[in-house]
């Protein structure tokens, strides 16, 4: 334990890993990359609209997906925030405690934006309108956290060794693109790629990183 200062982060980021590949799949229509990405992002009922497509199989999919997300949601929470608490422990910089904050941020904002998509999939496309504003808003924090979180924890893992800056360098280059995805709709597809690739690095990272000093 002593030489493996964030070995109690590894059965969180496994079962994160393991929980985000056997989420349930969704058909994709034509022109649509990831389709529950898409819906989080949607910005007007035609987004929507192209998600779902007009039958009922993605919409059916689309809500089991939600359904497990609940479970998900759960794991990265927890992954981020236990490996934000023994980087403090490790490091005692300060900004990893609101990095543990973010962390339940974003599982308390996801579990509001399945509300929303609840809603969404649940309702007549006419009513679609009125959740779209509420799903954007909390689409974003839950992103703009996961993202922060990343580099909070790669900022603290820089001095450490080069793979520890390397995750920075990555995790900076996400926290770019989250920003330009704002304005940018074509990105969120990207920046959720790169966000689900920062989590399979920060579980390599801790997986292999050790005090015992190199030959």
């Amino acid at each position: 334990m002593k030489n493996r200062p964030f070995l109690l982060a590894l059965p969180f980021g496994l079962l994160t890993l393991v929980l985000a590949l056997t989420m349930p799949s969704i058909p994709r229509e034509t022109g649509v990359r990831n389709p529950i990405v898409e819906l989080e992002f949607a910005r007007s009922a035609a987004d929507v609209q192209q998600v779902l497509g007009t039958g009922e199989e993605v919409r059916e999919a689309t809500l089991q997906s939600v359904r497990a997300d609940r479970f998900f949601l759960l794991a990265y929470s927890a992954f981020l925030a236990v490996s934000c608490f023994l980087s403090w422990r490790k490091k005692r910089q300060w900004g990893l405690l609101l990095g543990i904050v973010l962390s339940v941020a974003a599982a308390i904002f996801d579990h509001f934006e399945n509300q929303q998509l609840f809603q969404i999939l649940r309702s007549p496309d006419a009513d679609w309108p009125s959740f779209l504003s509420l799903l954007s808003i909390f689409t974003w924090i839950k992103w703009g956290a996961i993202a922060a979180v990343f580099l909070l924890l790669g900022w603290s893992y820089k001095d450490l060794n080069r793979f520890g800056r390397v995750f920075l360098a990555f995790a900076g280059f996400t926290a770019l693109i989250a920003v330009e995805a704002v304005f940018l709709p074509v990105l969120v597809v990207p920046f959720s790629t790169l966000v689900a690739l920062l989590f399979l690095l920060l579980f390599l990272f801790q997986l292999t990183y050790s005090n015992k000093p190199q030959a």
